[in-house]
């Protein structure tokens, strides 16, 4: 195995309630990479994931992390060096947030105060706050059970669903978290059932899972899209993303720009609203710009 490849699976397949969950799926994932997978609600993402971290055995199939079998015919061996968040997290009701992480913590004994204040404070919880977990809101959970996923450094993460729940204001902080972690090397499987949403994020590549396979989501096809916005966005655009942008058309305060991408418009909007850019009007380009003033 190539030792860049943090991540194989060949032939994976799992049948539940006699129905075929997943069907011989291959995936492969390099360190540094950021891979989405999209499908609707119950098709099997997280049983996949599930699968890949060693915490549930596939019918068939091989699952290798960093060079090491995990699962299925590995003695139910979990995936080393992974950090993993799925479903609805589960913490001792009484704990405050950082007691948790220090409980977490003495599994392996890796990691100090330091790394769990650290962990703590990138999340946005108060590594001072002695609240315990029960009174923490949905979000705070969610922020949480992504703390502990990422305290210990794993050259592994695997996020299933990771916006869900999460408090509003800190849903557009996921890609820079996810760009982050990926420059520090760290391989990244996460999954959705937004497709607009998880192509946001700027995986490379983004698989569906549908029939239980995976399959390419979309080929990447590039478009021009016309973009109508209020002056003061284009500002935060421009420092923000790096895209060229024509200027076709100004009329009222309002700014229209043109576009070319292989984004759909309801991903672009996405890509704004992770900067906080909302109330952008984006539609196919057809040429008819009218007049500039």
């Amino acid at each position: 195995m190539n030792n860049d490849v943090a991540l194989e699976a060949i032939a994976v397949s799992k049948r539940l309630r006699g129905r075929a969950v997943l069907d011989a799926v291959d995936l492969q994932v390099a360190y540094g990479q950021s891979v989405g997978i999209v499908g609707e609600n119950g098709v099997g993402k997280s049983v996949l994931l599930r699968i890949l971290a060693g915490l549930v055995l596939a019918d068939r199939g091989i699952v290798r992390v960093g060079g090491v079998s995990v699962g299925c015919g590995a003695g139910g061996r979990l995936a080393p060096e992974t950090g993993i968040v799925i479903d609805a997290p589960g913490f001792l009701p009484r704990l405050s947030g950082r007691d948790t992480l220090r409980v977490l913590a003495r599994i392996r004994g890796r990691i100090g105060e330091a790394e769990i204040r650290d962990a703590l404070a990138l999340v946005g919880l108060d590594p001072l706050d002695t609240r315990p977990v029960r009174t923490y809101s949905l979000g705070m959970r969610q922020r949480l059970a992504i703390a502990q996923a990422v305290m210990e450094r794993p050259r592994l993460l695997l996020l299933d669903e990771p916006t869900n729940g999460l408090d509003r204001d800190f849903q557009p902080r996921i890609p820079a978290l996810i760009r982050k972690w990926q420059e520090e090397g760290m391989a990244i499987i996460w999954t959705s059932h937004d497709q607009a949403l998880i192509e946001a994020m700027a995986p490379d590549p983004v698989w569906q899972l549908t029939n239980g396979r995976l399959v390419p989501s979309r080929q990447a096809t590039s478009r021009h899209l016309r973009l109508e916005w209020g002056s003061g966005d284009i500002l935060r655009m421009a420092a923000a993303w790096l895209a060229p942008m024509q200027v076709v058309a100004t009329a009222d305060a309002r700014l229209v720009t043109r576009v070319e991408t292989d984004l759909l418009p309801a991903e672009l909007q996405a890509v704004l609203a992770s900067h906080g850019i909302t109330g952008v009007r984006i539609q196919a380009d057809t040429g008819d710009h009218g007049s500039t003033h």
